[in-house]
């Protein structure tokens, strides 16, 4: 199950028992914050605002995790 907080555009996923599994936060290769709409996990793909459009986009995990 993921989550979202609204006030730094982070996303929680939680698992089947009730534990934080993962925080993530999205930024665009230009630094500005990614805000997530929809996100499927299991295919890393997600609907992203972007300059007040929806955007498709897929995302890779971060170097050393």
């Amino acid at each position: 199950m993921l989550f979202r907080v609204t006030a730094d555009s982070r996303i929680a996923s939680i698992g089947p028992d009730l534990h934080v599994r993962k925080i993530w936060r999205f930024v665009w290769r230009d630094g500005s914050t990614a805000d997530a709409v929809t996100l499927w996990e299991d295919l890393r793909l997600g609907l992203f605002i972007r300059a007040g459009r929806l955007e498709l986009a897929k995302w890779t995990e971060p170097q050393g995790n």
